[in-house]
């Protein structure tokens, strides 16, 4: 009995080698605390922290998608954060304490295998060319701080792609987008209402960040309702969506204003295809009941667009100006460009007039990515964007092939999400945001589950066939019944 018992306990451990490392890294940990607090005299507000990141590692290692829903919600404080300085340093310690989670679970598990992608190999030769651009770059340090950051956005990816691996988790994340999008757009609703701001900002702490983030968010509820049967949860859609089209108007953002109107009439374009219009005609009469409300700054604001358009004015004629400064850049050092991150600090020797003495973003990810990266980054920027939404296509070909709606539905999502980063790119620069390459990790995952699918059903198939093909069996494998001996 005993030596089975410790056979039994030994085989275990073989095949769960994550208990007894988690057991002796847990002990190590509390003994370093203990040092810490006893001899070093550390801080027991540090020491909370310590203990607090310690419990989240453990519980990221255990439970993944955990891990996941935290990138999503630091995704969405992400520009809030940064903008202060102990807010960075949470945001960079989440983002250590997730990575490790990450890495241990995968090397924990000893089913699961690294597949190549042909975007890993995009994203992998856009940094090797950010990298390489160290050596030309204006300002070294600069180049490699953006580098580095486009490897933990590269990172984010791969963490998406290798943990979203079946259609409830990824239904799991859009579901979070949808509702921490609901929040951050209700805080800024009652920033604008009590006068705290001039324009709904949210937990993004940025209007045009909180009019991108709203627009995603529509995509996944509008998608998320087409294949949700319980009533519960389409209550919670249709109560999340007058939520984000009021915090959307508030924003006051020219720019989410034009791309909600194109992702909407896509979004209608889809459901009329699928001969669903009562989705869309509820969202037209809740808009237009909404405009009752809306402030005379919303009116003169979204009747300015035309006009701005057409003069190059306000905003936009700056963004204009920006661009040709940009362009500049680009025909000096068309091929490498001014460095990753150099466009602020070369941006002296190309403006003209009185945008010398300043200093501003080019507003646009194609000008920003082409005048730091020169062409060759500008085009594999494209490229990963170019087989990002070839992979949400052949899922949706795949699911259509198995008659899987709800797949179909899920890549679909996916995919209109990059379209609008696409579009919101044109005069946004959204090259480092996170929500960005996270969706790029999702076109990993939802090709591979168009795969898998794909796979299940033809082997189904198969043998199916296999057995209609067989001959039927003798009632009795012996003779006729009754001349058995």
């Amino acid at each position: 009995m005993c030596r089975a018992s410790s056979g039994a306990t030994v085989s275990t451990i073989a095949r769960d080698p994550i208990k007894p490392a988690m057991m002796v890294g847990g002990l190590a940990y509390v003994m370093m605390l203990a040092v810490a607090l006893i001899w070093l005299h550390y801080s027991p507000l540090i020491i909370l922290a310590l203990t607090a990141s310690g419990a989240a590692l453990v519980t990221c290692v255990l439970r993944p998608i955990l891990a996941v829903h935290t990138m999503i919600i630091i995704a969405q404080f992400a520009t809030f954060l940064d903008d202060h300085p102990a807010g960075s340093l949470v945001n960079k310690s989440l983002g250590g304490v997730i990575v490790m989670a990450w890495a241990l679970s995968f090397a924990a598990d000893r089913k699961v295998r690294f597949r190549w992608d042909a975007l890993y190999l995009a994203m992998g030769a856009f940094l090797l060319w950010c990298g390489l651009l160290f050596f030309t770059a204006i300002d070294a340090g600069m180049a490699t701080q953006r580098t580095l950051t486009f490897c933990q956005l590269a990172l984010a990816a791969v963490i998406f792609s290798s943990v979203v691996d079946t259609p409830p988790r990824l239904k799991g994340v859009l579901w979070a987008v949808l509702a921490w999008t609901t929040l951050s757009a209700a805080i800024g609703i009652g920033e604008y209402a009590l006068g705290l701001r001039d324009t709904a900002g949210g937990l993004a702490g940025n209007r045009n960040s909180l009019a991108l983030f709203i627009n995603i968010a529509i995509v996944c509820g509008f998608l998320l309702h087409q294949r949700t049967l319980k009533p519960f949860a389409k209550l919670i859609i249709w109560i999340s969506m007058p939520i984000l089209f009021l915090g959307l108007a508030l924003t006051l953002s020219r720019k989410g204003l034009i791309v909600f109107g194109v992702t909407m009439l896509f979004l209608f374009f889809q459901a009329a295809r699928e001969r669903r219009f009562i989705l869309p005609a509820l969202s037209m009469i809740l808009i237009l009941l909404l405009m009752l409300i809306l402030p005379y700054a919303f009116y003169e604001r979204a009747g300015s667009i035309v006009d701005v358009i057409q003069k190059q004015e306000d905003t936009w004629g700056l963004r204009i100006s920006l661009w040709k400064v940009g362009l500049r850049m680009i025909a000096d050092h068309p091929v490498r460009g001014v460095g990753p991150g150099n466009f602020i600090i070369a941006f002296p020797r190309y403006a003209r007039g009185v945008m010398v003495t300043q200093q501003l973003a080019p507003h646009s990810s194609y000008i920003s990515v082409a005048s730091e990266t020169g062409l060759v980054g500008l085009g594999l920027f494209l490229l990963i964007h170019v087989i990002a939404l070839r992979h949400a296509q052949s899922s949706r070909a795949a699911a259509r092939t198995t008659a899987n709606r709800e797949l179909d539905h899920l890549a679909l999502a996916v995919q209109t999400v990059i379209l609008v980063a696409l579009l919101t790119g044109v005069s946004a620069h959204l090259e480092y945001t996170k929500y960005v390459w996270i969706f790029f990790g999702l076109a990993i995952a939802v090709r591979r589950m168009g795969e898998e699918e794909l796979r299940r059903v033809t082997n189904a198939t198969v043998a199916t066939g296999a057995r209609a093909a067989l001959p039927d069996a003798p009632a009795n494998p012996l003779g006729e019944p009754g001349r058995q001996r």
